[in-house]
């Protein structure tokens, strides 16, 4: 039998009602949640076989994990944009208030390159399961966001950034002494 397809979830739990529908929203369903980012004031859930299919963590290596995941479910930050579309998976971004503008952004612009959805506003934990099926499982996402991730796999900025810094550490170090 083949494992349910991992959705990364980051950000997007605030309250423990969020958690909390969230898990009912998906619980019996197709995917395996792998959630992260709580916020210390939403309490796990007390009887975890409850939610077989759900693992939480307090922090995880997203670079790491991502790029193990079907499928994600974001708040729309630079950071996790990038580190979705470095990973080439698809998502679903919710940016949540209209006061979020630079998530909202973030959001479109992902939708517009064909590797999201986005939903601003209230999270309706019902919609965001279709949609993450949808992302998870049309190919069209996935492709997309395998195409981002070979476009940014060229860009050369973190390895010619550590380049320079390990330089300039040496060009330091060797003037020292």
């Amino acid at each position: 039998m083949e494992p349910p397809p991992i959705i990364f979830v980051y950000g997007v739990v605030q309250t423990q009602q969020d958690l909390d529908q969230l898990l009912v929203a998906f619980q019996g369903g197709p995917f395996h949640l792998l959630i992260t980012a709580l916020p210390s004031n939403v309490n796990l859930p007390e009887k975890e076989n409850k939610f077989p299919q759900v693992s939480i963590y307090s922090l995880v290596d997203v670079p790491e994990i991502l790029p193990r995941c079907d499928a994600a479910i974001i708040h729309g930050g630079h950071g996790i944009c990038m580190a979705v579309l470095t990973a080439g998976i698809p998502a679903v971004v919710l940016p949540g208030s209209e006061q979020e503008q630079e998530r909202i952004f973030n959001g479109k612009r992902l939708e517009t390159m064909g590797t999201a959805r986005c939903v601003p506003g209230n999270i309706e934990w019902n919609k965001v399961h279709n949609d993450i099926e949808a992302v998870a499982q049309e190919p069209i996402y996935r492709t997309n966001a395998q195409r981002w991730q070979k476009h940014i796999q060229q860009w050369r900025g973190p390895k010619d950034a550590w380049e320079q810094l390990v330089r300039l550490v040496s060009d330091t170090t060797s003037s020292i002494q």
